[in-house]
C-alpha cells in the first residue's frame, strides 16, 4: 500500500532546476527527480522538447529560464503515471520589474491534465496579480500555488499560457509579439516520487503491427518482467476515434510474453485509444486501422486497345489462376565510381545518359567528409564505349545525349501540375492567400513546398523541416495558404503525445493529379511518423519513431484530407518494415502506374528497392510472395546499405538502364558513426560500442554477429564505400507472371478492341506457353505454343471478334506483357 499521509513534490525542469540564489538548495523539494520531459510549443508553431534526467539531489545545478510567446503551450510528460494534487509555477523576471516591459510574469494561464485519453481542465486563473516593484522578496521565492479540487491519476499535464504580465514596451519602442518568462513548474504528487515505480519496468507492451490493414484481428503483446511487483492482471480499455469507450476486458498476465487477440472486424478506419491499465500504473498505446478496398472483378470488358497488358495480382488481370504467381523481377546493377579517397565521404549522381554514337556518360558530384551533400568539393564527367565500363575521367563531353523516350513511352511524370518557374520556389515572393482577394485556386494550381531552412516570408517566418501548401492565383501569383504549415517534422513522441496523423519525417514520395478523368484533385505523399513502443520499438536508430508513407489529397489548397498509407506491414514482415521514400510513375497505355517505394528494414537498416502498382493513384498493392526489385545481403555489394535512383530510364539494346545516384555498402546507423571522425580511418571498435551498446544493437541489430561484432562493424564503417551507378532490367520486366515446374494456368477476363497481340516472354528449357484464344462462349478462335524468349513476338493477327478472354498453360516459364494492337 502506497503512503498518502504527505504530498511528494514532484518538480518538472524545463531546462534545469532552479536554484536558491543564497542556499543552493532546490525550494519546495523533497523527493528523488525522475525522467521527465517537456514539450513546448509556441503560438508561432515552433516545437522543442526540454529533457531532464536525475536521480541525486545534490548535484549543483543552474539557473535556466525560458521565455516564450504569450498563447504557447507547455505539455509535461513524468516517465510514470503521478497522482497530481497541485502545482506551483515560477514566473516572471524581477529584475525586469522596472524596465519598460514590466516583469512579464503570468497574468492567466490554464492548466490541463491528461485522464484516461483525454484533457481535463484543473486550473483557470484569468487575473493573476503581478509583481510588486516595491516588495522584498527575493525573486526566486515568488510563485504561483494552485491546488486541484481532488487528487488525478494522470499521464502528463499542460500549462497554456494565456496572457501574461508584458506591457508591450521595449525600449526600442512597442512590439506586438508579448513575451512570458517562466523559471520552474513544481507538480504535487499524493506519494514520494522514491516510492513510485516506473511501469515500464514491469511490463512493455505494444500492438503487434503500427498499422492493422484488412485484417480481422489486433494482437497486443504484454511482456512482463519477472520482478516481485509485476502485476498479474490488466484492464483493457479502448477508446474510439470519437474518444467513446467501445471495449473494456479483464486480462491475466504471465511472466514472459503475453498475446490478447482482439476482433477488429467491426472497427472503422481511424485511431484507437488504448489504456492498459493494472495496479502498478496505466500504459497508453494506439491502435491504428486503416482498410482499403480489394480490386473487383471489372463489370464490363476491358478495352486494351493500343494498351499494353501487365500482369498485376488482382481481379483485373486474372479470371482464374492455378499454380501461377505474379512476381517482381530483381534488377542487376553496375557501379560505375565511387568517392575518390577517405577525404571525401558522399558523391552523388546529377546525370546519366547513353550518347547517339553509343557511348555511356556519367557526371558526379563529389563531397568532403564533412560536407555530407553540402558545398560539393568538385564535379567529374565520366566516359566509357561500354555500358558495364570501365569510365574515364574527361573535362566535358560534347556528344549529344540519346533523349529518355524510352521514359516518356513507358511512363509519364507526375502528372502535370503549375511548376515554380526557372526562379526556383524558395525565391518567389508569397502572399498570405485571402479567398475575397485571390479567389478559388484550383487543385491543379497546388503544390506542396518543403524546406529544411528558416526562410523568412513577409508574414510567418517558417519552421525549420516543414511542408507548406502554397498556390498560384489566375493573376500569376504566388500565396500560401496558412501562417501554419501543413505538416512539420516530428521524429519524438514523449509521455502521453502520440501520433494524430499529422507528423512527418523527410521522407518524399512525390505529388500528382487524380487518375480519375475530369477530377481535380491534388495527392501528396510523404513519411508519416508513427510511435511505437517496447518490445517492437529500435532503440539504435537515429528516431524514435517508425516511418510510413502516407497520402493525403485536396481540391483547393487549404483543406486537406489524410486518405491512407500507400503500404503497410503485415504479419508475415519483420519487426521495422518501414518506408523511406519512394516514386511514382505512370505507365503509358497500361491503365496502372507503378511505385518504386524506398523500403528501410530498420533492424537490419538497409534501404532497398522494392514495387508496388496502383490503378487509382490512391490505393497502392504489393506483389506478395516476390523478392525485392533491387536488394543484397552481401555486405561486399556497393549497395549493401542503401540505394537511391532516379527516374530516368533509357533502352540499351533488350534492358532498360536506370541511374543510380547514390548506393553505398554504408548502413544506416553509420551516419551517427562517421560524423563523430574527421576520417573514415578514425572509426574504432571503441567510438562505435560506445555509440550503440546500451540501444540493445547486439542482440538486435540483423548483421551483427555476420559482420563481426563491434569490432568488425567498425572495419566496415571504416571501409565504406559511396557509389553511383546503374540498374539493368529486361524491356517491360518489371514484373512477371511466373509458373514453374509445375504445370500452371490462367483465364483472363473479357478483353476487347484489339486485332493483334503479341507477348514479351521468357520460357527456360522443357518449359513452354500454350495460349488459347476463345470467344465469350468458350469456342477457341486460335492457339499458339511459345517456347524460347522474345520481347515482341507475333501471337494472334486479325482476332475476328470483338470480345475474347484467353487461355493460358505454362509451364517453366515467365509472362512479362502482352501488347494489343
Amino acid at each position: 500500500m502506497l503512503d498518502f499521509k504527505f504530498w511528494g513534490c514532484f518538480i518538472v525542469m524545463l531546462c534545469s532546476a532552479l536554484l536558491n540564489a543564497e542556499s543552493k538548495k532546490i525550494i519546495g523539494f523533497e523527493n528523488a527527480i525522475l525522467d521527465t520531459s517537456a514539450e513546448i510549443q509556441t503560438s508561432e508553431g515552433k516545437t522543442t522538447t526540454k529533457s531532464f534526467t536525475d536521480g541525486d539531489l545534490h548535484n549543483e545545478l543552474t539557473i535556466s529560464d525560458i521565455t516564450i510567446p504569450n498563447g504557447s503551450v507547455i505539455t509535461i510528460n513524468p516517465r510514470v503515471r503521478i497522482h497530481a494534487k497541485g502545482i506551483q509555477i515560477f514566473s516572471g523576471n524581477m529584475r525586469a520589474v522596472k524596465n519598460p516591459s514590466g516583469s512579464c510574469a503570468l497574468k492567466s494561464v490554464v492548466v490541463e491534465a491528461f485522464v484516461n485519453g483525454q484533457w481535463v481542465e484543473l486550473v483557470k486563473e484569468d487575473n493573476i496579480k503581478d509583481y510588486d516593484a516595491n516588495s522584498e522578496l527575493p525573486a526566486d521565492s515568488f510563485f504561483y500555488r494552485f491546488d486541484f479540487s481532488e487528487p488525478y491519476e494522470v499521464d502528463s499535464l499542460r500549462v497554456i499560457v494565456k496572457d501574461s504580465h508584458d506591457t508591450g514596451k521595449r525600449k526600442s519602442g512597442i512590439t506586438d509579439k508579448r513575451l512570458a518568462v517562466i523559471r520552474e513548474i513544481q507538480f504535487f504528487s499524493t506519494t514520494p516520487m522514491d516510492k513510485q515505480f516506473t511501469l515500464s519496468d514491469l511490463i512493455k507492451a505494444e500492438y503487434t503491427l503500427p498499422v492493422y490493414r484488412n485484417t480481422k484481428e489486433a494482437k497486443l503483446t504484454v511482456v512482463v518482467a519477472d520482478k516481485e511487483q509485476s502485476p498479474k492482471e490488466a484492464e483493457l480499455i479502448i477508446f474510439s476515434p470519437e474518444n467513446k469507450q467501445i471495449y473494456s476486458q479483464k486480462i491475466s498476465l504471465n511472466v514472459g510474453e503475453n498475446t490478447k487477440v482482439i476482433d477488429i472486424s467491426n472497427f472503422k478506419n481511424g485511431r484507437y485509444c488504448t489504456l492498459l491499465k493494472t495496479r502498478n500504473g496505466t500504459h497508453k498505446r494506439l491502435l491504428r486501422i486503416d482498410n482499403i478496398p480489394e480490386i473487383a472483378y471489372p463489370t464490363k470488358p476491358l478495352n486494351v486497345a493500343n494498351k499494353k497488358f501487365l500482369f498485376t495480382p488482382d481481379k483485373i488481370t486474372f479470371k482464374h489462376k492455378k499454380n501461377v504467381s505474379v512476381k517482381v523481377s530483381q534488377a542487376d546493377t553496375i557501379e560505375i565510381t565511387r568517392q575518390p579517397d577517405e577525404q571525401h565521404l558522399a558523391l552523388k549522381s546529377s546525370d546519366f545518359y547513353p550518347t547517339e554514337d553509343g557511348s555511356f556518360v556519367m557526371e558526379v558530384v563529389d563531397y568532403k567528409y564533412r560536407n555530407y551533400f553540402k558545398n560539393p568539393s568538385g564535379k567529374r564527367v565520366l566516359i566509357s564505349d561500354k555500358l558495364e565500363g570501365p569510365y574515364k575521367e574527361v573535362k566535358s563531353v560534347s556528344k549529344q545525349r540519346v533523349k529518355a523516350e524510352p521514359l516518356r513511352q513507358v511512363f509519364r511524370p507526375d502528372a502535370p501540375i503549375v511548376p515554380f518557374g526557372k526562379e526556383g520556389p524558395t525565391k518567389i515572393k508569397y502572399q498570405l492567400y485571402n479567398k475575397e482577394i485571390h479567389g478559388e485556386i484550383p487543385a491543379n494550381n497546388v503544390r506542396v513546398l518543403y524546406s529544411y531552412d528558416s526562410l523568412f516570408l513577409d508574414f510567418v517566418r517558417k519552421p525549420i523541416r516543414a511542408s507548406w501548401s502554397v498556390g498560384k492565383t489566375a493573376k500569376g501569383e504566388w500565396v500560401v495558404f496558412s501562417k501554419k504549415p501543413l505538416f512539420t517534422d516530428l521524429w519524438r513522441y514523449y509521455g502521453d503525445k502520440y501520433d494524430d496523423g499529422w507528423q512527418t519525417n523527410d521522407n518524399f514520395a512525390g505529388q500528382w493529379m487524380a487518375f480519375e478523368e475530369g477530377k481535380n484533385e491534388l495527392f501528396f505523399a510523404m513519411g508519416q511518423t508513427l510511435r511505437r513502443d517496447e518490445p517492437y520499438d529500435i532503440p539504435y536508430d537515429n528516431i524514435a519513431s517508425f516511418r510510413y508513407l502516407a497520402l493525403y489529397s485536396t481540391t483547393n489548397g487549404t483543406d486537406w484530407k489524410f486518405r491512407n498509407y500507400l503500404d503497410i506491414p503485415t504479419e508475415d514482415d519483420k519487426v521495422g518494415s518501414q518506408h523511406y521514400g519512394g516514386y511514382l510513375m505512370q505507365m503509358k497505355n497500361a491503365d496502372l502506374a507503378l511505385f518504386y517505394c524506398l523500403e528501410y528494414d530498420c533492424v537490419a537498416q538497409q534501404i532497398y528497392l522494392d514495387l508496388k502498382y496502383t490503378r487509382n493513384g490512391i490505393h497502392f498493392y504489393r506483389f506478395p510472395n516476390s523478392e525485392p526489385f533491387l536488394r543484397t545481403f552481401n555486405p561486399k555489394d556497393w549497395y549493401f546499405g542503401h540505394v537511391f535512383i532516379t527516374p530516368r530510364i533509357y533502352r540499351v539494346g533488350n534492358k532498360y538502364v536506370q541511374e543510380i545516384s547514390r548506393g553505398s555498402n554504408s548502413l544506416h546507423f553509420s551516419a551517427e558513426v562517421f560524423l563523430q571522425h574527421n576520417k573514415l580511418s578514425d572509426i574504432t571498435t571503441d567510438s562505435v560500442k560506445n555509440r550503440f551498446e546500451k540501444r540493445r544493437f547486439d542482440t538486435q541489430f540483423t548483421f551483427f554477429k555476420m559482420l563481426g561484432g563491434y569490432e568488425g562493424i567498425a572495419k566496415h564503417c571504416s571501409r565504406q564505400n559511396h557509389s553511383a551507378g546503374v540498374l539493368t532490367f529486361r524491356v517491360d520486366g518489371w514484373f512477371a507472371v511466373v509458373a514453374d515446374d509445375v504445370e500452371g494456368s490462367f483465364t483472363t477476363n473479357v478483353l476487347t478492341g484489339a486485332k493483334n497481340m503479341s507477348a514479351n516472354y521468357e520460357v527456360q528449357k522443357d518449359g513452354y506457353i500454350f495460349i488459347e484464344l476463345k470467344d465469350i462462349n468458350g469456342n477457341v478462335l486460335q492457339t499458339k505454343r511459345l517456347t524460347g524468349d522474345s520481347l515482341n513476338v507475333q501471337v494472334f493477327e486479325n482476332i475476328p471478334v470483338k470480345e475474347f478472354y484467353l487461355d493460358v498453360k505454362m509451364k517453366n516459364a515467365k509472362i512479362y506483357a502482352l501488347y494489343f494492337k
